[in-house]
């Protein structure tokens, strides 16, 4: 290397050609692993391999970008989890406001609390949450006004683990929604239009299929081509039955509470 030219430590090479990368999917390793992070014991461990970092006069951390890219879709899925929970801990649980609280409580400097680490700083809060509950709860039922009035009270310390979280956050799938109801002129035949398409429970005059429920409107009497059986139509009651439960109409309401009715004794 010639006089002139300016020394470049390898990992800033390495950044510039994207090898290292600064965040990945919006986390720095910190929220994972890093260098100031403690291991919470929620699987950080599994991926070190993932990140590094340097401690010099500015200490830098980076993601590996050749090793986030060997991860498999249920690695990367769970590694996610746990940067969006360390993140909610950063957050919303070991707060400024809460490590005052718990300053104040010990009589010492906020920095105090810190210098524990976040590992015990979590293990404490989780302790105080339990504790709440305990007070909240009692060991046996208490009708005196300032239980309750204390139980409609924050609860300062109040945090999630790490299922709790996941579980909290995960989308829950979507039932049956009842879009339409409608009772047919041809006899009391049923029309429902869901999010999942159209449903029809016969009841034509004249029909040989009388209560049976087909997933489009039969276009004849002699049409029984949508005509459900075996476990698709037991699923399909089943959902209809969610579905309807959760559906109000004033004009339909008597009909629809005997649907269901109905519905639940072809379960049997």
């Amino acid at each position: 290397m010639s006089r002139t030219e300016i020394y470049e430590r390898p990992w800033v090479k390495k950044f510039k050609t994207g090898e290292y990368l600064n965040d990945w999917k919006g986390y720095n390793t910190i929220l994972i692993g890093g260098p100031y992070s403690d291991n919470i014991g929620i699987g950080e461990e599994k991926f070190s391999h993932c990140m590094d970092f340097f401690c010099g006069i500015g200490d830098v951390d980076w993601w590996i970008k050749e090793e986030l890219d060997k991860l498999t879709k249920k690695e990367e899925e769970e590694l996610e989890w746990i940067c969006k929970y360390k993140t909610y801990l950063k957050e919303e649980v070991i707060t400024i406001e809460k490590v005052k609280l718990l300053s104040e409580f010990y009589g010492c400097e906020t920095f105090h609390i810190y210098r524990t680490g976040d590992k015990e700083i979590l293990n404490l809060i989780k302790t105080l949450n339990n504790f709440n509950n305990l007070i909240v709860n009692g060991s046996k039922p208490c009708s005196d006004p300032k239980t309750e009035i204390f139980k409609g009270n924050p609860n300062n310390f109040e945090v999630m683990t790490f299922e709790e979280y996941k579980e909290y956050h995960t989308p829950k799938p979507v039932g049956l929604e009842i879009k339409k109801f409608e009772v047919l002129l041809d006899g009391g035949s049923i029309v429902i239009d869901t999010n999942e398409g159209t449903y029809f429970i016969d009841n034509r005059i004249g029909s040989m299929t009388i209560n049976n429920i087909y997933d489009a409107i039969p276009e004849s009497l002699e049409d029984y081509s949508n005509m459900l059986e075996g476990e698709t139509l037991t699923d399909t009651i089943e959902k209809l039955i969610g579905g309807l439960s959760n559906f109000k109409n004033d004009f339909y309401q008597t009909t629809i509470n005997h649907i269901i009715t109905e519905l639940k004794n072809k379960l049997k």
